[in-house]
C-alpha cells in the first residue's frame, strides 16, 4: 500500500520525460500534442497531491477524534466519581465492624445524582487495539489482562451500567430505612438511638424488615466501594492505552488525554474500606 504513491509518481515523471523529449522535434502534431497531454498530465498530478492532502487530513482529525472521545469518557468517570466520594462522605471514617451500627450511621442520603450514559462509539480504535494485543498471546504470552481490559468497550460499558444500578439501589435503600429509623426513635426516646442494641431494634421494627434494611445497606456499601476502585483504575489506566495508541504528534500539538495522579491519602480517604463482621451479619440474617 505504501509503495503506491511511489509507482504512480513515478509513473507520471516517466511520461512527463517522454512529452518533453516530443518538445526537441519540430512537428505541427507535437506541437500541439505536447501542451495539451502536459496540461492534462499536470492536472493528474494536482488531483493526487490534493487527494494525498485530504487523506492526511483526515488521518489528523481522526486522530483529534480518538482524543477528544477519550477524555470525553474520562471526564464522564471523574463526575461519576465524585458523586459517589460525595455520598461516601455521608458516613466515611463512621463504619465499625457492626452490622447493626453501619445501619444507623448512614442516613437517609437525598439523591439528586444523574444517570451516567456517555457515548462509546467514538472508541472504535480500542477494538483494534485490544484485538492486537490479545494475538500477543499465542506469540509470546506477553498479553496483560489486567492493564488493557478498559481497553474492552463492553467493560467501560458494564462500569457505567453498574454506576446507574448502584444509584438506584441507594434510592431503594434510603426509601426503605426511613420508616425503620422513624420507627426506632419514637420506641427509644429514653435511651437514644446510638444507645440501641440489635435486640433492641429488632424487637422495635420486626426481624424481617431489620434483615433486610440491613442486607441492603451492607450491598449498598460494598458496591460504593467497588464502583469507586473501578473508576479510579479506568481514570488511571485508559489513558495509558489511549496514549500507546494515539500519534505522538496529535497529543504534541493538538492536546492531551487527561491523567490523574492518585496519591496514597487520596486512596486512604476515598478508597477505604471497613468490612463488616460477617458472623455478626450472619445471624442477623439467618
Amino acid at each position: 500500500m505504501n509503495e503506491d504513491p511511489k509507482l504512480i509518481v513515478d509513473a507520471i515523471k516517466s511520461l512527463v520525460d517522454a512529452i518533453e523529449s516530443l518538445k526537441q522535434e519540430e512537428s505541427l502534431i507535437k506541437d500541439y500534442l505536447y501542451p495539451i497531454v502536459l496540461a492534462f498530465f499536470s492536472a493528474l498530478m494536482g488531483g493526487y497531491i490534493g487527494y494525498l492532502g485530504i487523506l492526511k487530513r483526515e488521518s489528523k482529525e481522526a486522530e483529534k477524534a480518538k482524543i477528544d472521545a477519550t477524555n470525553k469518557i474520562i471526564l464522564e468517570a471523574l463526575d461519576c466519581f465524585q458523586d459517589l466520594v460525595g455520598i461516601k462522605g455521608n458516613y466515611f471514617e463512621k463504619l465499625t465492624d457492626n452490622p447493626a451500627q453501619r445501619l444507623l450511621c448512614v442516613p437517609p442520603i437525598l439523591m439528586h445524582h444523574r444517570p451516567s450514559n456517555p457515548e462509546f462509539v467514538n472508541l472504535y480504535y480500542l477494538a483494534k487495539y485490544l484485538t492486537k494485543e490479545a494475538s500477543k498471546v499465542s506469540q509470546n504470552g506477553s498479553f496483560q489482562d489486567e492493564q488493557n481490559r478498559f481497553a474492552n468497550i463492553a467493560l467501560l460499558k458494564k462500569v457505567f451500567s453498574n454506576y446507574n444500578t448502584l444509584l438506584e439501589m441507594w434510592k431503594t435503600r434510603n426509601e426503605l430505612v426511613l420508616p425503620i429509623f422513624e420507627t426506632i426513635v419514637s420506641g427509644s426516646y429514653t435511651t437514644g438511638v446510638a444507645k440501641v442494641d440489635i435486640s433492641d431494634m429488632t424487637r422495635l421494627v420486626g426481624h424481617a424488615k431489620l434483615a433486610q434494611a440491613i442486607d441492603l445497606n451492607e450491598k449498598v456499601l460494598l458496591l460504593t466501594d467497588d464502583i469507586l476502585a473501578e473508576f479510579v483504575k479506568l481514570m488511571t489506566e485508559l489513558p495509558k492505552i489511549a496514549e500507546s495508541i494515539i500519534s505522538s504528534k496529535a497529543l504534541e500539538n493538538y492536546g492531551n488525554v487527561f491523567k490523574f495522579k492518585w496519591d496514597t491519602e487520596i486512596q486512604k480517604q476515598f478508597l477505604n474500606r471497613v468490612p463488616v463482621n460477617e458472623a455478626e451479619l450472619k445471624k442477623i440474617l439467618s
